[in-house]
């Protein structure tokens, strides 16, 4: 017999918000107050075939089980790893999430990148939104 191929761990729904100028504040899905949480995201590193952990904040909506990031946010960090002024969206993905303690403890004993995927949250689903309505592009 071949080996059983692992079951992926699968942990919220997430939206990149490309936009700078929505917060957010409100959940796109269902209207209710979004909240501020900072989680430990895995962020996949295309051009160099690797991955990053980065603990930062961002919007949740518990309601819809939702995680909203600043594309800004995320991108700011990705060109100080790669030593670069801009990154494309090309350049990087971000793919789930860690558990805190993963992530403290990842800080001192580097993950694998096999371990890393072993021990992290996928996405469920990836959703994408238009900024508010009130918002006009010039």
């Amino acid at each position: 017999m071949g080996k059983k191929k692992p079951e992926l761990k699968l942990k919220y729904k997430f939206f990149f918000n490309q936009d700078k100028d929505a917060a957010f504040t409100r959940c796109p899905k269902c209207n209710n107050m979004t909240k501020v949480r900072k989680l430990p995201f895995v962020i996949h590193l295309e051009k160099v075939r690797n991955f990053i952990s980065v603990n930062m904040e961002c919007k949740f909506c518990p309601y819809c089980d939702l995680l909203i990031a600043r594309a800004q946010e995320v991108e700011n960090i990705v060109c100080s790893v790669l030593g670069k002024e801009e990154v494309d969206k090309s350049d990087y993905e971000v793919i789930g999430t860690l558990e805190r303690k993963i992530w403290k403890k990842s800080m001192t004993i580097p993950l694998y990148p096999h371990e890393l995927l072993d021990l992290m949250y996928f996405f469920k689903d990836v959703w994408e939104f238009s900024p508010p309505g009130w918002y006009k592009q010039e």
